[in-house]
């Protein structure tokens, strides 16, 4: 069926091209802003929904929500209005898919990828919960994924204000029954706690590629929210991360009490976790029957890195390098768990590594042996070969015990060559004792190419003259290429510099073209190699520059020649009055600002055009006879000009009037309509 809203332009500004989404209760259309051209997308009330309060009331508080909220992180709202009863909000149009149809292809997600879309729908949540706002309805199919990665929690549709959040089970759409929480569930109190639970879903979804609890029926889905445990991620996925887990269900504890109380605590475990993948912690994450919560430990998969030092709040211990072993309640079957077949596989595999292994250490150390014995047979040789031509000088001792010695053997002192260029110490007949060669290369910060920065013996120590001295050049500083994070919001380029190991240095400048909060440039530029640890310069955006105009001069000029000047100077013209004045009917008497004032753009200007000069003559009223007294009102276009008492036996009246060009002028005798005709002043 035809969509009617399909070319509609609503309110005279907003052209609707296509249909791109629906909802429940709105329709979500790509358009066209002919004012600032630009594609936008409106969501609009479903026509079947205009006349139900209860819609009305939701699509409100999306409005009023989304009004309040301004965040990278956070599909931007640019209007709302209604057209023929019904509502819309115009927001900016995302170009991108949504998190679940994410999910649905690349299941499970890498847990880089985890962290970082976690990260971003929690920055979103930080900012609306700081305007006491609760999303309520946080889903992969809510959550809108850009091609750089970033992402935009979308439809508040049934947000609450933190001071009046209660929800029964009913408001919920049954789509979201997978990601609610038990509160939620059963029709309790809900505040950001809520929220949170519903983002460990999403992060459960994410690493395992399924929800916690599914079911056809959504009544059964809300029960198990409300009292079943879930499966571990890595019980369905080895390569969790045992952190990454643990911050996971620690979201989605059914106690709102025992989970994180906020966004902020939820960051700063994500933000531990980035920096070391192989932190823990110490969160419950198992219920026993009587209520209480266990803490679950298990192994790390073994391509994952040995545990770092580092640590992180009070919950948070650094891995060991031993593994531990699993926990007996993982595995109740090791028979029969494909899990323990592969685990026995391995074994196996190692051990006839191991005997491989040994067979070559054994080789390697027998080949050493021939080595080290050919080589003391060979100095054996030589030694023997110098003391026959008395190059080395010794002492021979005789059996009656006298002795003669020659010359004590010379020695001379290690130079310190770090800092020196090779090609000039290998011709220095300073070192002429000593051959300087090449032993290696590696990066420096501090060294030049060509220049020693290690050698293997020892300044200052003595050898013989002759010694061989092996030095490490420098072949320049590490260079890494710069990652291009152009139209990126700024935290999450940052940290992705960060993990480069790039120094970042924020510089904030306008910028007509980018929203504000992300990123426009960088120095180095994008793509360029930069050396390990050197600072990048990250433009941000501050959105457009406030732009200074100069105040046309508009006096004397026709309405019309005036709205063209200001309007074409970037002026908005406020009202516009008239009043008597000697200049040209219609022509500008006075402006509002100044001309020639320099001011911001889309400063208002009030105008006063010239109403002309009226003109007066003296107008001749014959009185009537009777009756003997009365009042004579005179009016001109309708307006009063004149008011008296007369007698009959006056006979005839002359009364002063005014006005301009051709003018209705009107006599009443006592309420009553005297006299009546058109006279001209001109």
């Amino acid at each position: 069926m035809e969509d009617k809203m399909i070319g509609r332009l609503l309110s005279g500004r907003y052209e609707i091209l296509e249909k791109i989404g629906t909802g429940g209760m709105a329709n979500v259309y790509k358009a066209k802003c002919n004012v600032l051209k630009r594609l936008v997308a409106i969501k609009v009330l479903k026509e079947e929904f205009k006349d139900q309060e209860e819609f009305i009331k939701r699509f409100k508080t999306e409005s009023r929500a989304v009004a309040l909220l301004s965040h990278p992180n956070i599909v931007g709202v640019y209007d709302v209005g209604s057209e023929d009863g019904l509502p819309y909000i115009v927001m900016e149009l995302i170009e991108g898919i949504t998190l679940k149809e994410y999910i649905e292809q690349r299941k499970p997600l890498s847990y880089k990828e985890v962290i970082l879309f976690s990260y971003q729908i929690l920055k979103a949540l930080e900012h609306a919960h700081s305007r006491k706002i609760i999303h309520r309805d946080i889903k992969p199919q809510n959550i809108m994924l850009l091609r750089d990665g970033t992402i935009k929690v979308a439809d508040f549709g049934i947000a609450r204000f933190s001071i009046s959040n209660t929800q029964t089970m009913t408001e919920t759409a049954i789509g979201s029954v997978h990601y609610i929480s038990p509160e939620q569930a059963k029709g309790s109190v809900t505040d950001e706690r809520s929220d949170i639970y519903s983002v460990g879903v999403v992060m459960y979804e994410m690493m395992t590629g399924q929800v916690p609890f599914d079911n056809t029926n959504p009544v059964i889905v809300a029960a198990m929210h409300l009292s079943a445990d879930p499966q571990l991620p890595s019980e369905i996925n080895p390569d969790v991360l045992p952190g990454l887990e643990s911050i996971t269900m620690h979201a989605m504890n059914r106690e709102a009490s025992l989970r994180y109380q906020n966004a902020t605590q939820m960051i700063n475990d994500l933000d531990a976790l980035r920096e070391n993948p192989d932190i823990v912690f110490n969160y419950p994450i198992r219920h026993k029957e009587n209520g209480e919560t266990i803490i679950v430990k298990r192994p790390r998969p073994e391509h994952i890195a040995a545990a770092a030092n580092s640590t992180t709040g009070s919950h948070a211990v650094a891995r060991e390098q031993k593994k531990p072993e699993l926990q007996p309640a993982h595995r109740e079957k090791p028979a029969e768990h494909p899990a323990r077949r592969d685990e026995d596989e391995q074994a196996s595999r190692e051990k006839i590594l191991g005997y491989i292994w040994l067979g070559v250490k054994i080789a390697a150390i027998i080949a050493v042996v021939i080595v080290l014995f050919n080589l003391y047979n060979r100095g054996k040789e030589i030694f023997n070969t110098l003391m026959e031509t008395g190059d080395v000088p010794i002492n021979i001792s005789t059996g009656s015990g006298s002795s003669e010695s020659s010359e004590a053997p010379r020695e001379v002192e290690v130079p310190n060559l770090v800092g020196k260029r090779l090609a000039d110490v290998q011709n220095d007949e300073r070192y002429a004792d000593f051959v300087i060669v090449e032993g290696g290369t590696d990066n420096s910060d501090e060294y030049d190419i060509g220049y020693i920065i290690d050698q293997d013996k020892k300044a200052g120590a003595t050898v013989r003259p002759g010694n061989t001295i092996k030095v490490t050049v420098s072949v320049g500083a590490k260079e890494v290429k710069v990652l291009d994070v152009t139209n990126v919001e700024y935290r999450t380029a940052m940290l992705a510099l960060k993990d480069k190991n790039f120094v970042v240095e924020r510089i904030d400048e306008n910028n007509d073209d980018i929203p504000v909060g992300y990123c426009i440039r960088t120095e180095p530029a994008a793509d360029e190699l930069a050396a390990d640890g050197a600072t990048v310069k990250v433009y941000v955006s501050l959105g457009p520059a406030i732009k200074m105009v100069e105040t046309p001069n508009v006096m004397g000029k026709t309405y019309e020649e005036a709205r063209k000047l200001l309007t074409s100077a970037g002026f908005v013209i406020e009202s516009v009055e008239s009043r008597e004045d000697a200049a040209e009917k219609g022509t500008v008497i006075s402006q509002s600002v100044q001309a020639g004032a320099k001011v911001e753009e889309k400063t208002a200007v009030s105008l006063v055009l010239s109403d002309g000069m009226k003109k007066s003559m003296d107008y001749y009223i014959n009185l009537p006879v009777a009756p003997t007294q009365f009042t004579v009102t005179i009016y001109v276009n309708g307006l009063q000009v004149y008011k008296g008492d007369h007698l009959a036996n006056e006979g005839s009246l002359y009364v002063p009037i005014s006005g301009q060009g051709s003018s209705m002028v009107e006599v009443y005798i006592d309420d009553r309509l005297h006299a009546s005709e058109l006279v001209k002043f001109d």
